[in-house]
């Protein structure tokens, strides 16, 4: 019980001290574990339909957190094709689980690490920019 309350506690902390870029990263890391886990479980142990559920559950709840992130009066359009890709995935995940089918979700896996990977390279970035005292990159302040 004192270990959970410790990654409890570190978990709090690491969350209230992100920046708001850096938590968007985090849900992209949340949805893709959730996601792999549900196609882990859909695979190899499809009995264990409220794991599935509950992971399918939560990435589809991650997708939802993508969505209320973005900044429509700062970037509209970019912020309404974001809006429309985590929408489809939030369908996708959804689709998945009232069928209990891996491969819906299996295909669009590999968009959410490239999305991830590009949201932590502008973190990154933005990162770096700051340390050097420049502004950080506008995209980060537009969208996030």
């Amino acid at each position: 019980m004192g270990r959970v309350r410790g990654q409890e506690r570190y978990l709090e902390t690491e969350i209230l001290s992100s920046s708001q870029e850096e938590l968007i990263v985090k849900i992209f890391d949340g949805l893709i574990q959730f996601t792999r886990i549900a196609i882990d479980k859909l695979k190899n142990d499809p009995a264990q339909i409220e794991i599935i559920h509950n992971n399918l559950r939560k990435a589809q709840r991650a997708c939802s957190l993508l969505m209320g992130s973005l900044n429509f009066e700062a970037a509209e359009e970019l912020s309404r094709n974001l809006f429309s890709v985590y929408e489809f995935w939030h369908h996708e995940l959804m689709n998945a689980n009232l069928r209990q089918d891996y491969s819906r979700i299996e295909k669009i896996l590999p968009s959410m690490i490239e999305y991830r990977t590009t949201w932590n390279s502008l973190v990154d970035q933005s990162r770096s920019m700051r340390a050097q005292g420049k502004a950080p990159a506008e995209v980060i302040d537009r969208v996030g």
